[in-house]
Formats: C-alpha cells, structure tokens, sequence
C-alpha cells in the first residue's frame, strides 16, 4: 500500500490493514508497545495532534500533502545521528499549527 507517498508492504485481514516486515504482519498491540516506549507519556498528546491534523484536510488532500507534513513536524536530530532510529524532541505544537494549511 502506498503511505505518504511510500510503498508499505502490508496486508489486508480481519484486522484491518496491518504492516508486514519479511512476510510477517506487524501486531496491533506489538506496534503500540513499540510506540509506547519511545513516546512515553508524549504517546497520546502526540496522537491526538496527528489525528487532528488528519482530520483537518480532506483525506485525498491530507494523502497528496502527507510527506510535506511530516517533513515540517519531524524531530530534528543530533548531527551525528542518522536513520530512522536517531533520537530527537517531537514538538506537538509544530503538529498543531500545521493544521488546515
């Protein structure tokens, strides 16, 4: 499935929609704990601002602007750190002010 504007390998079960890593699908609860950890108690602040800013485009336009999106929200890292993985500050007011743009 495409996902702001990137192919995500995924399934369709009973489930909904789930990602898959080497053919297997990624666990609801697997991906909340995940989250959980590297959120802490910035998990639901953080969700509620994403889903905020969801909610304010229609969906075709929120898929057409998805990467611009999270390229204005996405933590800054250390200059040392690469990839996915590098630990940065995610600022949900950032989140919030994005809303409707």
């Amino acid at each position: 499935m495409e996902l702001a504007g990137k192919q995500v390998p995924a399934v369709n079960n009973e489930d909904g929609i789930r990602a898959v890593v080497k053919d297997k699908r990624i666990e609801a609860k697997s991906a909340e704990r995940y989250m959980g950890s590297k959120f802490d108690e910035s998990l639901a602040p953080a969700r509620e601002a994403m889903r905020a800013l969801a909610k304010s485009f229609r969906p075709e336009e929120f898929a057409q602007n998805a990467s611009y999106l999270y390229v204005k929200f996405r933590p800054a890292i250390r200059g040392d750190a690469t990839g996915w993985g590098a630990k940065g500050r995610l600022d949900i007011e950032r989140i919030r002010a994005l809303r409707g743009v």
